[in-house]
């Protein structure tokens, strides 16, 4: 599976242990495992690329699953985008033109977040320095996620980082609530009653507003260790899904299950490491390279959608194969 085709494995692969069908192998590709975390990392300040479309696209589908996100779309989007031309945010996607929304000015291209916020929020200390992000030095400080107009209100962001701090994501990379430094990538644990209802039964554990609770809800760390051999496959550069969360959902599946086989592939090394994926690694590389001299530019857009999917479907063939598959 490709980027958002979480579930979509975990239900195939809890079909396939209930019924006791083995399995060769499994493979994912550039995925967002840990959505609670991800989500901490944008609101934190290093905002990925599309998440413009991303976050109304996963905030819509959390408001409808669980109706607790907000009142009204305004608690969560500046009035700019809330309602554009008398169509609500919510109604805009799923779509598959999403420059159409950029065009139309129904989405912001890339600004995501207020880039002078109301001093009174606390805000300025999560913001980038000079605004300089693994965006913006690929692209300009336009495309830095911060900026004006933008899409998700202070107030919003401001209670989601308050949350953070209260209920933190362990598995959070160079933070002050990370506890990586000894291994911990678990999901938070906070003693605050939070939630009453049907969520009571996460309430010891889940954070306390609705749009992190939602993305808790969903995280892949909830989910059982691989049975089978895994292969985690991306790009180090991937500014769309960041390649640290292939190696936190390595470090907590194997801290998990010891014993399971967890293969991480980096295809965009340079040079490539003498290993099992020597040739996809050059190849990819060559390619890349290829890319940047075509179009005079860096491969930044394309990356995670273009370039690094056919290789690591490259590298799932050869991975199936050595596992006695295919």
């Amino acid at each position: 599976g490709y980027l958002a085709k979480e579930f979509e494995l975990r239900k195939n692969a809890d079909q396939m242990k209930r019924a006791s069908i083995a399995k060769t192998g499994e493979l994912n590709m550039a995925k967002i495992y840990g959505y609670q975390l991800m989500d901490d990392i944008f609101k934190n300040g290093q905002v990925s690329w599309g998440a413009t479309v991303f976050a109304p696209l996963l905030a819509t589908s959390y408001q409808k699953a669980y109706g607790n996100l907000y009142a009204a779309p305004t608690e969560i989007y500046s009035p700019t985008y809330a309602t554009v031309g008398g169509v609500g945010i919510a109604a805009l996607l799923p779509s598959n033109d999403a420059a159409n929304l950029f065009t139309n000015a129904h989405l912001p291209a890339s600004v995501l977040f207020n880039s002078a916020p109301a001093p009174s929020l606390a805000l300025t200390q999560f913001i980038p320095p000079n605004v300089v992000d693994p965006i913006a030095a690929a692209l300009g400080p336009a495309y830095a996620g911060f900026g004006a107009p933008f899409l998700v209100t202070d107030s919003a962001r401001a209670a989601y980082i308050t949350d953070t701090k209260n209920n933190p994501d362990h598995g959070v990379p160079n933070g002050a609530n990370s506890d990586r430094a000894t291994g911990g990538v678990g999901l938070p644990n906070t003693p605050q009653l939070c939630v009453t209802g049907p969520y009571a039964m996460e309430a010891t554990t889940a954070p306390c507003i609705g749009l992190r609770r939602a993305t808790y809800l969903n995280d892949m760390r909830h989910w059982e260790h691989p049975v089978a051999p895994m292969l985690l496959c991306g790009g180090n550069a991937d500014p769309t899904v960041f390649f640290f969360n292939t190696a936190v959902m390595k470090t907590f599946w194997t801290a998990k299950s010891p014993s399971s086989s967890i293969t991480v592939l980096d295809v965009d090394q340079n040079p490539a490491p003498i290993d099992a994926f020597t040739t996809i690694e050059n190849s990819f590389s060559t390619a890349k390279a290829g890319y940047e001299a075509e179009t005079q530019s860096s491969a930044f857009t394309d990356y995670h959608d273009t370039l690094v999917p056919p290789y690591c479907a490259a590298a799932a063939f050869s991975f199936f194969h050595a596992h006695g598959g295919m």
